[in-house]
């Protein structure tokens, strides 16, 4: 089983949604899915058809990450961070770090031209409330704190929580940390990942996942508890009762997960962490384990606020 951690400018299909549709399409073409619980394969319609879905979810988390490598190539080599851009605070009335939000950073790509509102909607997505945006402006966004000025649109919104509609299937790796020096290899905490680091074990993007709230750990096993065992999270794939997901990391590499999380069983994974007292411990992607002194664990999901520590950020679950 694989495990996480384990080792381009204009509205519509853009060149990087081409560029991953070959590139995934040879990657994970081949993934199998299997019935929940029962080990016997789907019969052969539903199973090409799930396979399809699971092969675009990885397009399109593909693309988000070449987009996001090639905003790197131009600003420093970091991934995007809207506290960055929008300095004046013409876009957003927060200030400073809390601008780094899941909608923001996404927004920014959307509005650059790098990727559009349709490829942030994963085709596994079953939560009714979240679908593509429609009305996105890329041309002074109502929206914005002064419309003429603004960097992207702030109507798109990732928080599914509220009566919104919202945009956003994917989560990416939580941006906390200082940010020291001129590139994010010079930051800390969990902002050294936020970059062109081209490191093939630090998963940077990922069909959002269900909420652990707690791990128990055995010798290498790991038991994740999870806040919600019927999140619409563990349904991607029918019948449900497994997460089943694509994993984008820093080189660029998209691994297909089937069946990799699941409410009472156990967790296999190479992904390490170190506690306060020094000791190598497994390190779940979708949890920020409380004794990574550095906040430097794998700790992927969708942000409704940011700032610097990890404990001024919300992540948001179903």
């Amino acid at each position: 089983m694989n495990s996480i951690g384990s080792r381009a400018r204009a509205r519509g299909f853009t060149l990087v949604e081409a560029a991953a549709v070959v590139a995934v399409t040879v990657c994970v073409g081949a993934a199998a899915v299997v019935g929940a619980g029962s080990g016997q394969p789907l019969d052969p319609l539903t199973k090409a058809r799930q396979n399809a879905r699971q092969v675009k979810d990885a397009t399109q988390i593909r693309g988000i990450v070449q987009a996001m490598m090639i905003w790197a190539q131009n600003n420093r080599e970091a991934y995007p961070l809207p506290s960055q851009v929008d300095k004046a605070d013409a876009t957003v009335a927060e200030k400073g770090r809390a601008k780094d939000t899941t909608a923001n950073i996404l927004s920014l790509l959307i509005f650059n031209g790098s990727i559009s509102p349709e490829m942030c909607v994963s085709p596994l997505e079953n939560n009714p409330k979240i679908k593509a945006h429609g009305g996105y402006e890329l041309d002074r966004p109502k929206a914005a704190a002064r419309p003429i000025e603004a960097l992207w649109d702030p109507s798109f919104n990732a928080d599914f929580a509220g009566d919104r509609a919202a945009h956003n299937s994917f989560a990416h790796l939580q941006p906390s940390g200082e940010l020291n020096g001129a590139k994010p290899m010079e930051s800390s905490g969990r902002l050294a990942r936020w970059g062109n680091t081209f490191v093939a074990i630090e998963p940077v993007v990922s069909t959002r996942g269900a909420r652990i709230k707690s791990v128990r750990i055995d010798g290498e096993d790991a038991w994740p508890e999870f806040d919600n065992q019927n999140s619409n999270a563990f349904s991607f794939y029918k019948p449900g009762g497994a997460w089943s997901g694509n994993v984008a990391f820093n080189d660029g590499r998209v691994d297909f997960l089937d069946r990799y999380l699941a409410p009472g069983a156990v967790v296999k994974t190479a992904a390490r962490y170190k506690t306060r007292e020094g000791a190598s411990r497994p390190d779940m992607a979708f949890f920020d384990e409380p004794d990574d002194a550095a906040g430097a664990n794998n700790f992927l999901g969708i942000f409704t606020k940011a700032g610097v520590k990890p404990s001024e950020f919300t992540s948001i679950w179903d």
